[in-house]
């Protein structure tokens, strides 16, 4: 099928095909039942034995008869081929025969219809030109009298049979035309409504869709928008009628308006681009503010759909989660920090006292060696466990008590200081108070070796009930509390690790009087 230089919309192609094919159908039914006629009449009037011109007329009429009756085992191509050819041979032979008296004017009207319908531009060019300079050929013949006419108006006029042929015409292309506009308006009609109601039918979904939606043009008018819309931005389509006046309400800095303007010009730089895109924007409503919306545009046809998906809680969601991921990997780090300072600490510390007591023996002392070698073991162990996240073993397999004289076992032989610890039951429902505890009281003992030159130290461990106290006292140098809240991590590590398990911890000390240091709470309690 040739493919006509009109333009037509899609939905519409389909339809056309149908209805030329219809058309020319119609058109070989009009030849049989008019010019058929008129054919067979005109062999019989001129009648002159067997020559060319009649050979012509019987082939005419034999075409005519056969495409007629098997119109459908022929493509359109082919009748309208044939009827072009028909139709030209017929036009120049009337006007040789007849001349200025001929149907050949409205012949030729019916060949550039048929031409302009069915042909491509450049083939019914081609046509427009062959038929206008047979045309102008054979008038400029009879005009120089190289062809004259037998005939006059008289005999035209005075022929009954002129004004049959003339009103068969008429009605012909009468018939034709009627029918193809017929075709054509109704086909129209039908396409119209159904763009209608499709419009109709489009329009009211996205009035109840869930989500602000609006539609523009390619004038950048906005042409609807549905009650979502209205509500999420504050706006009625009264209020921004076009792209340039939404931007104008949602973007009421000018500066920025024009930032994010040239942004979307430079990602938009055609209406085709619609098809299918995503932008975002920070935009300004008119009653809640700033709010982050994502645009997707559909475009359909000469109109742009524009779905508009909040973005707000996600973005914010997405921005609490980074806060807390650092805010993990801060508690982590300072975690880290804590458990190297208040397990590793202790350990090394009683480590170093070993290797100085070592330098000042004589002789090598294997009492001590052993001893370091388990420290420097417990170190790695306690490192490995920093890693793993895990309480000390002892504490996990023995409990508190036993844990914190393991320690002091360590550290009484060469410290040079005496520690006295008591203890009553324990019992901790919550492996995580007692942890609190245990490194609470190892940074204790740890300051009181590094800095107290205490001679004495005295620990007490109580329970009643759900309450625990623990009592810890050093006779050393003592210290000012506030500056050493300033300066070091140790004090902040113990009141840290006891307040995020729900107890409290006090502080009574100054310089020259010692340390006194009164943790409590309550080892059932909800954290």
């Amino acid at each position: 099928m040739q493919k006509n230089y009109f333009s037509f919309p899609n939905s519409f192609t389909n339809i056309l095909l149908e209805i030329r094919s219809s058309i020319i159908n119609q058109v070989w039914i009009g030849l049989v039942i008019f010019i058929l006629p008129i054919t067979l009449y005109d062999i019989y009037l001129f009648w002159d034995g067997f020559n060319i011109q009649f050979f012509y007329k019987l082939i005419q009429a034999v075409i005519i008869i056969v495409i007629s009756i098997w119109r459908n085992s022929f493509n359109i191509s082919f009748k309208v081929g044939v009827f072009l050819t028909l139709l030209y041979f017929l036009i120049v032979s009337g006007f040789y025969r007849f001349g200025f008296y001929s149907s050949a004017g409205i012949f030729i009207v019916v060949f550039v219809a048929i031409a302009f319908l069915f042909l491509r531009f450049k083939l019914f060019v081609l046509t427009v030109l062959i038929i206008s300079f047979s045309y102008i050929f054979l008038a400029s013949l009879f005009v120089k009298g190289v062809i004259t006419l037998d005939y006059t108006r008289a005999y035209f006029s005075y022929s009954h049979l002129n004004w049959i042929v003339d009103l068969l015409i008429i009605i012909f292309i009468s018939y034709v035309s009627v029918f193809s506009m017929f075709k054509f308006f109704n086909a129209y009609k039908i396409e119209l409504m159904n763009h209608i109601n499709t419009e109709e039918k489009i329009k009211h979904t996205l009035e109840y869709l869930p989500v602000p939606v609006a539609t523009f043009n390619k004038n950048r008018e906005i042409t609807m928008i549905n009650k979502e819309y209205e509500k999420y931005f504050g706006y009625s389509i009264v209020e921004t009628p076009t792209i340039e006046d939404w931007m104008i309400k949602l973007y009421p800095d000018a500066d920025e308006r024009n930032r994010v303007w040239k942004e979307i010009l430079n990602e938009v730089k055609s209406f085709e681009v619609f098809r299918e895109n995503i932008i975002e924007y920070e935009i300004t409503t008119k009653y809640n503010g700033k709010k982050n919306v994502r645009a997707h545009y559909t475009l359909t046809e000469d109109v742009v759909i524009c779905t508009l998906i909040d973005q707000t809680e996600r973005i914010k969601k997405r921005q609490e989660i980074i806060e807390s991921i650092i805010t993990t990997e801060k508690k982590e780090k300072e975690r880290i920090g804590r458990e190297l300072h208040d397990g590793l600490g202790p350990l090394l510390t009683t480590a170093k006292i070993y290797v100085h007591s070592l330098n000042d023996e004589k002789e090598v002392n294997e009492e001590y060696l052993s001893r370091l070698n388990q420290l420097l073991n417990d170190a790695l162990h306690e490192l490995r466990m920093l890693i793993n996240n895990e309480s000390p073993h002892i504490l996990k397999q023995y409990g508190l008590e036993k844990a914190i004289q393991t320690f002091l076992q360590n550290i009484n032989s060469v410290s040079g200081i005496k520690v006295h610890l008591e203890s009553s039951a324990l019992e901790f429902n919550k492996e995580i108070i007692e942890f609190a505890l245990y490194r609470a009281i190892l940074e204790l003992i740890n300051n009181t070796l590094k800095y107290s030159k205490a001679s004495q130290i005295s620990i007490s461990i109580k329970q009643m009930d759900d309450n625990v106290t623990v009592t810890y006292l050093d006779n050393g140098i003592g210290f000012d509390y506030f500056e050493g809240i300033k300066k070091g991590n140790g004090l902040n590590n113990i009141h840290n690790r006891i307040d995020n398990v729900g107890g409290k911890v006090i502080f009574e000390t100054e310089p020259g009087r010692g340390v006194k240091v009164v943790i409590q709470m309550n080892v059932n309690k909800d954290l």
